[in-house]
């Protein structure tokens, strides 16, 4: 209730008040009050009860504003040291404002490049597929060369490549990969957990 009452009496600045005839034409902020000033704006023209010839704009009156008043008689040493401490007070609470606005947007940073990072090393839907698949067709031939031939203990070593063992440089290849990718994926589970905050902290396995 206090508060459609207060809103009630509130005059906005340059609104005339038809009740006291006066006009809003200059606020003054200070640090812990508003001080308004105010000035007549409407005057009654005297006319005077005369025939005689006179100027129409005689009766014209140009309005000033007020000069400014002292609103705060303390000593302006006190007043000096007032302003001082406050400005010291803001400038503290920027400061630390920014410092934390700062800390947020690296850890943000940090945040996003390691996801990023996690992103890249781990395997997608596309990339992924099978060893055992890929080596499908040496894995068959080798088997079938196990079944079909076996070779004596006496026989002497050629430099001719057994058919078996011709991917064996591609299977090794594979196996190397693997064991790259598995690397790469503790390695950005590891740094995923590490920026993580313990809080909401989740334990990634691959």
């Amino acid at each position: 209730m206090d508060e459609v009452v207060d809103a009630s009496i509130i005059v906005p600045c340059f609104t005339g008040l038809e009740e006291t005839h006066v006009t809003y034409l200059s606020q003054t902020h200070l640090t812990s009050a508003d001080v308004l000033a105010i000035t007549v704006t409407t005057m009654k023209r005297p006319l005077p009860q005369t025939l005689l010839p006179r100027p129409t704009a005689s009766g014209f009156m140009k309005l000033s504003l007020p000069a400014a008043p002292l609103t705060l008689p303390i000593p302006r040493k006190r007043m000096n040291k007032i302003l001082h401490a406050e400005r010291d007070a803001f400038m503290k609470k920027l400061h630390a404002e920014r410092s934390a606005r700062t800390t947020l947007e690296n850890w943000a940073a940090t945040k996003i490049q390691a996801h990023f990072r996690g992103f890249r090393a781990r395997p997608h839907a596309t990339t992924i597929y099978d060893n055992r698949r890929a080596n499908l067709p040496a894995a068959i031939r080798k088997e079938l060369h196990d079944m079909n031939h076996t070779l004596p203990s006496h026989v002497v070593d050629t430099k001719t490549t057994d058919p078996w063992r011709q991917d064996v440089g591609f299977r090794a290849h594979g196996k190397r990969e693997a064991k790259h990718r598995r690397d790469r994926l503790h390695h950005a589970a590891t740094v995923i957990q590490v920026q993580t905050p313990p809080h909401s902290r989740v334990v990634l396995v691959f």
